[in-house]
């Protein structure tokens, strides 16, 4: 089998593309590397498998050799980073997916999986999102990634493509780095390690962390279950623990966990953050993938397990 993932040099495709290694696919990575860093985590055994710097808008123009499955991990990442360069945000999430959406189309790619996200549920009223409430996307980082998911569900539709559309909560763990823009653990872990104050904005604020091997577990499930249909499908899934973690809660383990002599500072929630409360309801996940569901990692185990990973990358 021969994939393309774009954005395999990034943390959740970085981790993907170890996974497909593993398991004896032929990969192309197609990425920009913008950051100019490989984040493949260290587990990860040594292959040799094809690197394609490049523009994912510029892909239908690319010479690639016939691929079994796409799957689009690249994008203009963090709400806050959006709001900075919205133009940027929107051209990568929107015109980009429609750009390798097009790819797929012109070389009779049977299989797209696509990296949807759980900001496209915007904030709402309830703390268990659940894939049939009504997204309601703020950022241009939220609004790109579901206008992303619906060119997807009506493309592939088009052109008899099966579609897998895992949502991703918070995901955490070896190979997501610490740095501007970056979500809350690597940041925390990198304050605490330095015993600098931890910064936590919004007093109430809650996410579902979701550890980095579940969520490629939960990729690939969806993928085997595309193998396994007898025609097309369409799979839209959180993947997600259901269990809420208060951030101030988060910030406190990670500070006991290294034993460290950071404080913590609360602020205002941001401005631009509406989901003061988000958890993933996991009904649609335990009823297609129950074995996987049942099985996740919490953030009290999944912490101590990245703790060397940061250490190192955190000197």
């Amino acid at each position: 089998m021969k994939a393309l993932v774009t954005g395999g040099l990034g943390f959740i495709g970085g981790a993907l593309v170890s996974r497909l290694l593993d398991e004896g696919w032929e990969v192309l990575v197609v990425d920009s590397m913008e950051d100019n860093v490989i984040r493949m985590p260290k587990r990860a055994k040594s292959y040799v498998f094809e690197i394609l710097p490049g523009d994912i808008l510029q892909l239908e123009n690319t010479r690639i050799p016939k691929v079994d499955a796409v799957f689009h991990f690249a994008a203009h990442y963090a709400n806050e980073k959006s709001l900075v360069e919205p133009v940027k945000s929107i051209e990568t999430n929107v015109l980009g997916t429609m750009a390798v959406l097009n790819f797929c189309r012109l070389n009779d790619v049977p299989r797209f999986i696509y990296a949807s996200s759980s900001g496209i549920y915007g904030g709402m009223d309830v703390v268990a999102y659940s894939e049939d409430a009504k997204p309601g996307p703020k950022t241009p980082y939220e609004v790109g990634k579901y206008a992303g998911e619906v060119l997807c569900e009506g493309f592939c539709s088009i052109y008899n493509i099966s579609l897998v559309a895992p949502r991703f909560f918070n995901v955490y763990g070896e190979g997501d780095i610490p740095g501007p823009w970056r979500a809350a653990v690597p940041m925390f872990f990198k304050k605490a390690l330095k015993g600098e104050d931890i910064k936590v904005t919004g007093k109430n604020c809650s996410r579902d962390f979701t550890y980095i091997d579940d969520v490629i577990e939960g990729i690939m499930a969806g993928v085997a279950r595309s193998d396994e249909a007898p025609d097309r499908i369409s799979l839209i899934y959180n993947i997600s623990t259901g269990t809420e973690v208060f951030i101030k809660n988060l910030a406190l383990q990670i500070i006991d966990l290294l034993n460290s002599t950071s404080l913590i500072t609360v602020e205002e929630a941001r401005g631009w953050d509406n989901a003061v409360r988000r958890v993933g309801d996991t009904h649609k996940f335990r009823s297609l993938f129950p074995t996987i569901a049942n099985s996740m990692i919490p953030v009290e185990e999944g912490l101590p397990m990245s703790l060397e990973w940061y250490k190192d990358v955190c000197k």
